[in-house]
């Protein structure tokens, strides 16, 4: 009985529909309600007993007795229930019989004294005066025809007096069976339905092109879109999750049966169904595609489990027929790339896209993330693609990946393992094993030209969730950051990721976004002073040199990397300021120095591959004028800081021209890091931490109601060598030394130049 609905109440019923209702339904309906409630309450008895006839032991004995007596319990409530709503019903069926039987019998009182009743229950005079006895203008005649219009009136009224009590009784009728259906609801929920069995036959009656009931597509829909609280939690935070054996069933019953079925067979399935039955089918196979879901019998999900056809379309080489030369739709011939199933790739997308965007650590998504890398790699020099029938032009094809990727980036927990190979060899037929490194290098020779959606949705989220502060999703980005450093960085890959800016600006943009807030991790700044330890891997310097480089190809990915290495650099200065005893500013020379080399690299590779589009656009590195020029996003400070400096500290503000004089000068990139907010963060730092009050207390005009002022103290010459006096008594009370601080950065920058790999730990 879970899900039943009790019945829509009428408004004031009508003429025809009283003599179209067929009450004498609800006898039988009361009928097979009270046989289901004595057929519960007997297959409780049966439960009951089976449990208890079996020879427990001990312990043993007296749960079973106990889960018994619960079992038991449930199955009488659930009987009583329906017992109570069976007497409802009858109560019901004799309310409105009798009234309708009154309003029947009136209608057929009134016709035989000659009036008639319309649909709403006026009553109409129809007695033939000109047929009479009486004179015309009698008497009598006005007399008979003033007493039936009063007759009229009164009938009227006691006609539609009935058919308002109709409608109450109705009323206070669907409120009561409405109200056993919520309560069976709560004691059989539609959950409780859910097994092979229902999951099998529905499977075959989809595949049969039967159209679902309204019962079977409410049970698909809660098995595939209503998980609880507990199981999303688990899903979404990587964890094990345990549902009961009876929905792994449904689901797994639902996936064999589309086994056998190509892509556009399955999208053929709700043809004609409810317009969330692909929702539904998505939905399931997702969920069963989950490793982590779980039945205490030790059944698992995961890519074995999902139908064969999309199971073999997620982990077959897809790549590996020859092209050949095509004429495009305007004859004009052209290199195609050979796609396998290339129309059932499409037809995957769009049956996934209709699923739950939210189900996290799917091998669906996986898979798909990783075949799209690998058709990005096979048509990196063609950026056509054709496979059974389908030809792609390269905006249609970077439309397709880039929506595939879009889905699979939703899943979070896929987008990480598809960057770090965690849990992917599943993704691999034949014992295949997936290279992380490779699959994104495929991903990165492509020229994706502006279709760049996916792979925003598959990398943003590192930089975007920097700050996380639950364990899971700093674990997420910790491992995700870690990786794409270490690609970024790598020398394998670096023929490839030195024209990332080239060839697909877009992606440059997109990994710059992503790793900026990680620069300090990757010099081992994390964890020192104060800074917080995002766990992710240091690089060496060669490594981060490789990372500049790449990135800084583009001009927008340039401005990005290395405004936020000036702030990273200003950070490091600041915590230094608290703790002179920190290593800090050898990690901001390393920083300063990797980003000086890396950039002159990228300007060079750009000089060779294209010098007259490079004549056009420079690499700029222009300061950010806003609140966040000194530090990084995600550091925190209190108090707030102040809007900082909206020139150049040193000189004026760059113009194109003096980009385009200056990109391959590495004065020019070093002079981001300038001393002077080198020494403003110092003394910032030095003066927030508790004991340091004097620096205020001393210095007031260099101060704001939000702490040491960047505006205030470049006001005017005065205040400057007032911030100079201020510097020099924090050195002689024992503070932190500029001087050392200026050595430890040189330091830094002489270990990058000179020992590469080996930097300085």
């Amino acid at each position: 009985m879970g899900g039943a609905e009790g019945p829509t109440p009428v408004t004031v019923p009508t003429r025809s529909q009283i003599n179209g209702f067929q009450l004498e339904k609800l006898a039988t309906a009361s009928e097979r309600i009270t046989a289901l409630g004595r057929q519960i309450k007997s297959d409780g008895v049966r439960v009951r007993d089976a449990i208890t006839e079996l020879a427990w032991d001990g312990d043993g004995a007296n749960a079973a007795e106990l889960r018994a007596e619960d079992e038991y319990h449930e199955f009488r409530r659930a009987a009583i229930e329906l017992e109570d709503m069976s007497e409802s019903v009858s109560s019901g069926l004799s309310w409105l019989s009798d009234t309708s039987n009154s309003l029947k019998l009136r209608v057929v009182s009134c016709q035989l004294q000659k009036f008639d009743v319309n649909d709403d229950w006026v009553v109409i005079d129809k007695f033939d005066y000109a047929s009479a006895d009486a004179t015309d203008e009698s008497t009598e005649d006005t007399a008979l025809r003033e007493q039936r219009a009063e007759i009229a009136k009164t009938e009227t009224v006691l006609l539609q007096q009935l058919a308002q009590t109709f409608s109450d009784q109705d009323t206070d009728f669907a409120a009561a069976v409405l109200k056993h259906s919520e309560a069976l609801e709560r004691l059989t929920p539609v959950s409780s339905a859910i097994g092979g069995g229902i999951g099998d036959r529905i499977g075959d009656e989809l595949a049969a092109g039967e159209t679902l009931t309204e019962w079977e597509q409410k049970i698909l829909n809660v098995a595939t879109t209503h998980l609880n609280f507990e199981t999303t939690t688990d899903l979404s935070l990587g964890r094990p999750t345990t549902i009961p054996q009876g929905h792994f069933d449904f689901l797994r019953e639902i996936s064999r049966d589309l086994d056998g079925l190509t892509m556009k067979e399955i999208l053929a399935l709700s043809d004609g169904q409810t317009p969330r039955t692909r929702t539904n089918l998505a939905s399931a196979v997702e969920l069963i595609g989950c490793p982590g879901l779980r039945t205490e019998s030790g059944d698992q999900g995961g890519v074995a489990q999902v139908p064969d056809g999309i199971r073999s379309l997620l982990t077959s080489d897809l790549t590996t027929s020859t092209g050949g030369m095509f004429p495009d739709k305007d004859g004009i011939s052209h290199e195609y790339t050979v796609i396998d199933r290339l129309d059932e790739v499409r037809d995957l997308t769009t049956f996934i896209a209709a699923g739950s965007p939210n189900l996290q650590g799917s091998d669906i998504n996986r898979g798909m993330a990783k075949q799209i890398s690998e058709i990005s790699r096979a048509t990196s020099q063609t950026g056509r693609a054709m496979g059974n029938g389908l030809r792609l032009e390269p905006d249609e094809l970077n439309n397709l990946m880039s929506h595939t990727l879009e889905i699979a980036g939703q899943d979070k927990i896929a987008a990480r393992d598809f960057i770090t190979g965690k849990d992917m060899n599943v993704t691999c037929d034949n014992g295949g094993r997936y290279v992380a490194n490779d699959h994104l290098e495929g991903l990165t020779q492509h020229r994706w030209g502006t279709r760049t959606a996916g792979l925003e949705k598959m990398f943003s989220w590192i930089g975007d969730d920097a700050g996380a502060t639950t364990p899971f999703a700093k674990e997420l980005t910790r491992d995700a950051a870690t990786s794409l450093g270490n690609y970024l960085g790598s020398e394998e890959y670096l023929d490839t990721n030195k024209k990332l800016g080239i060839n697909t600006p877009g992606l440059a943009q997109i990994f710059a976004n992503a790793v900026h807030p990680y620069l300090g991790s990757y010099v081992g700044a994390e964890g020192l002073a104060g800074i917080p330890d995002r766990g992710v891997d240091d690089l060496s310097t060669d490594q981060l040199k490789r990372v500049f480089q790449s990135l800084n190809t583009d001009p927008e990915a340039a401005a990005t990397m290395n405004t936020e290495a000036a702030k990273w650099q200003n950070l490091m200065a600041y915590h230094y300021g608290a703790d002179p005893d920190a290593p800090l500013a050898t990690r901001s020379g390393m920083l300063n120095q990797a980003m000086t080399e890396g950039s002159k690299q990228a300007v060079e590779v750009i000089s060779d591959e294209q010098k007259s589009v490079y004549e056009r656009k420079k690499l700029t590195y222009l300061a950010i004028k806003d609140v966040g020029w000194l530090f990084p996003q995600t550091a925190i400070f209190e108090p707030a800081l102040q809007q900082p400096v909206t020139d150049w500290v040193i000189g004026k503000e760059p113009t194109q021209a003096d980009a385009t004089n200056d990109h391959t000068n590495p004065d020019k990139i070093r002079s981001l890091n300038d001393p002077s907010a080198h020494n403003y963060s110092i003394l910032k730092g030095y003066s927030e931490k508790p004991g340091n009050e004097w620096v205020r207390r001393e210095h007031p005009n260099l101060f704001d109601q939000d702490g040491l002022s960047w505006e205030k103290i470049h006001s005017n010459q005065r205040l400057e060598n007032d911030f100079d006096r201020a510097a020099s008594e924090m050195e002689k009370r024992g503070g932190p030394e500029l001087s050392d601080w200026l050595q430890g950065y040189d330091k830094g920058v002489k270990a990058t130049e000179s020992h590469g790999a080996d930097g300085v730990k």
